[in-house]
C-alpha cells in the first residue's frame, strides 16, 4: 500500500520489492527446522516475533523516498521471523496434544488464526483511517493563508506553472501542494501503525512463557 499510494509504483515494481520477504522465508525454512531441533521451540518462536517486531520498528521511520534499498533489510527480518514464528508456534500448539486430537485441533487452530488475522486487519484499517484524519487535521491547522510561508509557496509554484497553465496556475499550485501533503500524511500514518505493530509484537513475547513445552514424541506435529 505504501509503495502504491506514496511512491506510485506499478504492480510489477511492487512485486519486485515485496518478493524479498518471500525469498527470505524460503531461505529461512531449512534453518528454522534445524534450529527447532537444537533449541526450545518456544524460544525460537520468541526470536521470530522479535524479528518481525524489529522489521516493523525499522519501517516506523519511513519517508516518502523509501524504496528497494531501505525496505530490503526489514523484509528479510520479517521473512525469517514469519517462518520461525509460524512453524514453532504451530508445533508448540499441536505438539502438546495426543495424536487422536490433532485433526480437530489443527482445524480449530487454523480457524482461530484466520479469525484473528481478520480482526487484526480490521483494527489496523480503522486505526490507519483515524491516524490519517488526525494528521490531515494537524496539517490543516498549520497550512492557512494567514501563515506567510503558505501563500508564498503557492505564489512561487504558481509562477513556475504560469507559462503552461495561465490563469489556472494558482489552482494547479494548490493541487501540487495537496498531493505532496497527502504523500507525507500517508507516510506518517503508516509509520504510526508500524510503531503500534512493533510494540504489540514485543508485548506478546512474554506470553510465550505460558505455553507448555511439546512432548518429545509429538514435537513435530505442526510440521
Amino acid at each position: 500500500l505504501f509503495l502504491g499510494e506514496v511512491r506510485d509504483y506499478n504492480p510489477s515494481q511492487i512485486g519486485s520489492i515485496m518478493m524479498v520477504q518471500g525469498f527470505a522465508m524460503m531461505a529461512a525454512a531449512p534453518l528454522t527446522v534445524k534450529l527447532s531441533e537444537l533449541l526450545d521451540q518456544r524460544l525460537l518462536a520468541a526470536i521470530g516475533i522479535f524479528c518481525i517486531a524489529a522489521g516493523c520498528w525499522h519501517n516506523a521511520f519511513m519517508t516518502v523516498d523509501w524504496g528497494y534499498g531501505e525496505l530490503f533489510f526489514p523484509q528479510v527480518l520479517r521473512g525469517f521471523g514469519n517462518v520461525a514464528c509460524f512453524v514453532c508456534l504451530t508445533n508448540v500448539t499441536l505438539g502438546t496434544l495426543p495424536a487422536p486430537e490433532l485433526a480437530n485441533a489443527s482445524g480449530l487452530f487454523n480457524v482461530m488464526r484466520n479469525v484473528g488475522g481478520a480482526v487484526g486487519l480490521a483494527l489496523i484499517t480503522t486505526l490507519m483511517n483515524q491516524r490519517t484524519w488526525l494528521h490531515w487535521q494537524q496539517w490543516a491547522e498549520t497550512t492557512r493563508a494567514s501563515r506567510g510561508v503558505f501563500p508564498q509557496a503557492v505564489h512561487q509554484l504558481s509562477g513556475a506553472l504560469q507559462p503552461q497553465l495561465g490563469a489556472g496556475s494558482d489552482a494547479a499550485a494548490i493541487g501540487v501542494i495537496v498531493r505532496q501533503a497527502s504523500r507525507q500524511i500517508a507516510t506518517m500514518a503508516y509509520n504510526d501503525l508500524n510503531w503500534l505493530l512493533s510494540l504489540s509484537l514485543l508485548a506478546s513475547i512474554p506470553l510465550i512463557a505460558l505455553l507448555r513445552k511439546p512432548n518429545p514424541a509429538n514435537a513435530g506435529a505442526g510440521a
